[in-house]
């Protein structure tokens, strides 16, 4: 099981901030089979980013 590496967070001046871990360079050290299903799952992720950050570019 892989841990939670994105955060998301408001800070004083009204700006939130989306950080998340390199899992892109992470899967480098992992065994094949795990770098290729943790590839599909940050796709996901990144996915999902984007299209948090674009409502909140919205709003």
């Amino acid at each position: 099981m892989m841990p939670c590496g994105l955060s998301v967070y408001g800070k004083q001046d009204g700006t939130v901030v989306i950080s998340r871990m390199n899992f892109e360079m992470m899967s480098t050290m992992l065994e094949p089979k795990v770098a290729k299903v943790m590839t599909k799952s940050i796709a996901k992720l990144n996915k999902t980013v984007e299209s948090a950050m674009a409502k909140m570019a919205d709003n």
